[in-house]
């Protein structure tokens, strides 16, 4: 019997989710997570996150089973890909909303580092007199 993560034992769970099974998905999540789960977090660096992108990426898997294709693929490499680019679309966003967060605070925040620039030349002036 293979292992359950093989080519062999994943493409026939792909295609009867494609039909609709609903114990084949469990039977792909069981197999397939601990490993999805490693890649989300690893590209990620939170746990919470990685959960988040390994539920996304288990409904898009789930929607797009009909379109797998196992001659042009893996099944664990078509997963991990959908995992991945989930995965790197989250951590773009989080990192565009701490971007916008730190333009709105610098609005917020009075400029002090503009003044201690300014006493720093100014004792520099002094320095080299």
């Amino acid at each position: 019997m293979a292992p359950i993560n093989t080519r062999e034992a994943l493409a026939p769970l792909l295609a009867r989710m494609a039909s609709g099974d609903e114990s084949a998905f469990r039977e792909l999540y069981a197999a397939s997570s601990p490993k999805l789960f490693a890649i989300a977090r690893r590209i990620l660096g939170s746990a919470s996150l990685a959960e988040d992108v390994l539920q996304e990426a288990y409904v898009r898997i789930w929607t797009s089973a009909s379109r797998f294709d196992p001659a042009l693929s893996q099944p664990m490499t078509w997963m991990i890909t959908i995992v991945r680019n989930q995965a790197i679309d989250v951590r773009r966003r989080t990192a565009q909303r701490v971007a916008d967060r730190a333009v709105e605070l610098s609005d917020v925040l009075p400029d002090d580092g503009l003044r201690a620039s300014e006493s720093d030349r100014g004792l520099d002036a002094v320095r080299l007199r």
